[in-house]
């Protein structure tokens, strides 16, 4: 009898802790859109924890032709997140200028709440980010 009553409440347990959901956090999504006449160079980076609770600082590359938008990252935050734990470093280029534009400054980049509430995060490139 003890054996089942211990049986029943570990169940209970994990179907009770598996209920209650941490509202704090939010799905949220990161784009860049270009809106510059030529394709652009994106180069991001950004750490990434492993099951293993490994964190390994991955690095990618896009090109994003005028008129896309790129989606960046797709994450679970709270409200007030640092720029700084989405990503480590974000660079964009024309051809061979890099833009002086901080793209981990979070006032330029336009926040959206979608239908569904996840909330979006746009960062518009036009020629203006190479001047």
């Amino acid at each position: 009898m003890k054996r089942i009553i211990v049986f029943m409440s570990a169940i209970l347990l994990i179907v009770c802790t598996g209920c209650f959901k941490d509202e704090d956090y939010k799905s949220t999504e990161f784009f860049l859109k270009n809106n510059c006449d030529q394709t652009i160079e994106v180069t991001s980076s950004a750490w990434v924890r492993y099951f293993d609770d490994q964190f390994v600082e991955e690095t990618l590359v896009d090109y994003v032709s005028s008129g896309e938008t790129l989606s960046m990252r797709k994450m679970n935050l709270v409200e007030d997140f640092s720029m700084n734990t989405v990503f480590s470093k974000i660079e964009i280029r024309m051809g061979n200028q890099l833009s002086p534009i901080d793209a981990l400054n979070r006032d330029n980049w336009v926040k959206t709440l979608t239908s569904d509430s996840k909330v979006e995060y746009t960062l518009t490139v036009d020629e203006s980010f190479f001047k």
